[in-house]
């Protein structure tokens, strides 16, 4: 990952003596942070601890349903036992001996030549097998072979059905035992690895902002020393000059009591100064260093989340509410990478904090999608409509995700019809606008009445193309669910 690029830059040629010594610290700068920035990659991307969080789900799962996997496993052996003492009763009945209403000797030839010689070898796909015996004679044979499956009785304390049940609950204790053991492995596996990612990260944590501000500072020494015809050695020519001349002016300039005469010769004699002293222009208070830092934090996790490198944006923007915890864009940020980490509750409290220091759509509109992540959604719809009210730019497609989102908690909650229900009034008394009729639109989406938000799509598309486009995209994205 690379933040900024400046080890690939090609240096333009300079004539500071101290170009070569800045160039080198920002290269060396720039390498630190770029090998910071891909450990902390590696930490989110390698850690498999959330792969063996959902096996472990799955063996806890599975422990829970040990009655009914064993009830599942005696029952399958039950059923095998039974088929296998029902054949074994059926094929004591032989066809030839058997005297079967509408079977001739002719019949029982034949299927004795295609190894059809008991009871048990009589069912209707053996019977189709045999192409010379017709569906009457085949019907008849199936009906004698059910009179005789009727006078089977199931023997559940045969000798093998106890011994295989013995098996079964070996098998389902050793199941038992096994899955105990990996569910406290795994358990104490990912309290070791959770401990080893904290402490990663802390440490990470620590390094990148010394390591970004030294970036920080190489950059602007880069910059100075590389600005086009620098004025350096003249600068440093006046400078001298300056101070030079002032000396001798000091010493060698000789006092009179003319200098305290003004230029009107005529003007009465004063040794007293009559101007007004200047007043300070009121300055607007400068950002403190901590202020500063923080800032330069917020960038920096900008950038890294259009990347998507979501975790090492998380750290940064984290560390810039540690140095200024008013500056509400950074929690804004932060509860916007964490939803995306799935930090679903972390999300919500710097959601939370950025809109109690200025409540704004964004942190309303993130607080809205981690509510309706965890399935709480009454919430969720009380977020996504504060988000509302506090944003009215159609052009912004979070703008009009919000309204969608909406509509999904509203049905949730079961509000949805009620709202459907007004804004369908104000469609048949001709006093919908173009927002309420989008708003309808995407509510239609979620309770399947797709062709009426076509329909209303159609319209939207003459009276607010913004608004149309962003309801076929939301369309379109509706189908795929």
């Amino acid at each position: 990952i690379q933040v900024t690029n400046f080890t690939q830059r090609r240096f333009a040629a300079s004539d500071n003596p101290f170009a070569g010594e800045v160039e080198q610290k920002l290269e060396h700068t720039t390498k630190t942070v770029q090998q910071l920035e891909s450990r902390l990659e590696k930490i989110a991307e390698a850690s498999n601890f959330q792969p063996k969080l959902d096996e472990l789900e799955n063996l806890k799962e599975t422990y829970e349903r040990l009655p009914q996997i064993r009830d599942y496993k005696l029952k399958q052996l039950e059923d095998k036992a039974r088929e296998q003492q029902l054949q074994e009763f059926l094929r004591q009945f032989e066809i030839t001996d058997a005297e079967i209403n509408g079977i001739g000797q002719l019949t029982k030839d034949k299927l004795r030549s295609s190894r059809l010689t008991t009871a048990a070898d009589l069912t209707p796909e053996n019977l189709k097998a045999v192409p010379s015996i017709a569906e009457a004679r085949a019907q008849r044979l199936l009906f004698w072979r059910a009179e005789k499956k009727r006078q089977f009785a199931f023997d559940p304390m045969s000798e093998a059905l106890p011994q295989a049940r013995i098996t079964v609950e070996r098998e389902m204790d050793n199941l038992r035992m096994q899955l105990e053991h990996e569910l406290t492995a795994g358990a104490m596996f990912l309290q070791r690895l959770k401990q080893e990612m904290t402490v990663h990260k802390q440490e990470l944590s620590a390094a990148l902002p010394d390591a970004y501000r030294e970036q920080a500072l190489a950059e602007k020494d880069w910059e100075a020393v590389h600005k086009p015809n620098p004025m350096w050695p003249i600068i440093i020519i006046l400078i001298f000059s300056f101070i030079y001349g002032s000396f001798l002016s000091t010493v060698y300039k000789p006092h009179s009591i003319l200098d305290n005469v003004g230029d009107n010769v005529g003007a009465p004699y004063s040794t007293t100064q009559t101007s007004a002293p200047a007043q300070p222009e009121l300055l607007e208070p400068e950002l403190s260093v901590d202020q500063t830092e923080a800032r330069m934090f917020f960038e920096k996790g900008e950038k890294l989340a259009l990347q998507e490198n979501w975790a090492a944006a998380a750290l940064l923007f984290q560390r810039s509410t540690e140095l200024d915890p008013q500056f509400q864009p950074a929690y804004t940020q932060l509860g916007h990478v964490l939803y995306r980490l799935g930090q679903y509750d972390q999300s919500i409290e710097a959601s939370t904090q950025a809109t109690r220091i200025q409540d704004e759509f964004e942190p309303n509109f993130y607080l809205g999608l981690a509510y309706k992540a965890k399935g709480q959604w009454k919430p969720a719809a009380d977020s996504f409509i504060q988000a509302i009210t506090l944003n009215k730019d159609p052009e912004d497609s979070k703008f009009a995700d919000a309204y969608y989102y909406l509509g999904q908690s509203l049905k949730q909650t079961g509000q949805i019809n009620d709202s459907i229900a007004s804004l369908e009034a104000f469609a048949r008394n001709d006093t919908i606008t173009a927002m309420q009729r989008f708003q309808l639109a995407s509510f239609y989406l979620w309770i399947g009445k797709t062709a009426l938000a076509q329909k209303h799509h159609d319209i939207l598309k003459n009276w607010d193309e913004t608004l149309a486009r962003h309801l076929q995209r939301l369309m379109k994205q509706h189908r795929r669910i």
